[in-house]
């Protein structure tokens, strides 16, 4: 069974828009088939790199449909591979590690930090990072340090997965990413933060303040409402903080990967409308970059990476000016 959904899902790659329209059914018949018969794992290569997840895992049908899907990352660290001449990750909310694999590049500088809560994805986590020298795995919930309870509730979909605090759930390791930081010296200079926790960044962040007020890495920040009614106010809260702390800039993202926009940190009620459009059309999530001012280099660099991508259909001459370029 799982070599016909390898063959499915190989067909599906190779197809079209409108034929993945006619194959999309078949595959999620298999692969439906297959989760309740287990979940069993298999390989796939991703954008060049071997992966093994379990079939549930929907990533490799998301780089299908959407191109731009998880890909800033690796512009990330490939951008500070050339100021730094190395890439120090802290990737909270790790899940099978595909992410640290994107960025990793075979570098004896690099170091990646993949902090994961869940035993679903951990033996995926080591299995595809097992090949990276400078990989270090830290297994526990990452939150503020405010809250004393420590069992949690893990609901996992599609590949992701969101871990509440629950007095009924499993019993796990909490730690403020100040204290899992303060436990790994290679790691005091870190120049990137990554978080991906369906709904517990905002959080997170508060946990991590000494941490990044003493480093400043970029930081990229999943930014969901998942039911929050406080949504509005974490957001502000949260850019106003990290513009205190000396981040200028905030580049947005939709969760598909597309550019959104661009605006000052400062200001951070001109990210208002898009946070009201996001409510309203439910279209999904958006991605944010923090940028301190030694960073806004990677503006024009994104700039530049956007004009060649739509070079393909002849436009871009139009998002030139739209980027003001």
């Amino acid at each position: 069974m799982n070599f016909l959904f390898g063959a499915v899902l190989s067909l599906y790659k190779k197809a079209g828009r409108q034929e993945r329209k006619v194959i999309r059914p078949l595959l999620e018949l298999v692969r439906r088939l297959l989760i309740r018969l287990g979940d069993p794992p298999y390989m796939a290569e991703i954008r060049g790199k071997r992966l093994i997840l379990p079939v549930s895992h929907k990533l490799p049908i998301y780089v299908v449909d959407y191109p731009l899907y998880d890909t800033l990352p690796t512009r990330i660290a490939d951008y500070l591979r050339d100021r730094d001449r190395k890439v120090t990750m802290v990737d909270v909310g790790a899940n099978i590690g595909d992410t640290i694999l994107a960025c990793s590049r075979g570098s004896s500088e690099d170091r990646f930090l993949g902090v994961e809560a869940n035993p679903e994805f951990v033996p995926y986590l080591k299995k595809n990072t097992s090949g990276i020298e400078g990989f270090f795995l830290v297994e526990a919930f990452c939150h503020s340090g405010d809250e004393e309870q420590v069992h949690v509730r893990i609901e996992s979909v599609g590949g992701t997965a969101r871990i509440l605090e629950d007095k009924n759930g499993l019993p796990i390791t909490k730690k403020t990413l100040d204290e899992i930081l303060a436990e790994r010296e290679e790691f005091r200079n870190f120049n990137f933060l990554k978080l991906d926790t369906d709904g517990s960044d905002f959080d997170i962040l508060k946990g991590g303040q000494k941490s990044i007020n003493a480093s400043l890495p970029i930081i990229l920040v999943e930014c969901d409402v998942f039911g929050n009614v406080n949504y509005v106010d974490d957001v502000l809260n949260t850019i106003d903080i990290l513009a205190k702390s000396g981040y200028s800039t905030v580049m947005a993202y939709d969760n598909f990967g597309n550019y959104f926009c661009t605006f000052s940190a400062h200001e951070p009620s001109s990210f208002l409308d898009a946070i009201a459009y996001q409510v309203i059309s439910e279209f999904g999530y958006f991605d944010l970059l923090f940028l301190c001012e030694k960073d806004e280099g990677f503006i024009q660099y994104e700039k530049e990476f956007f004009s060649h991508y739509v070079e393909q259909k002849g436009l871009s001459t139009v998002l030139r000016k739209a980027l003001s370029m």
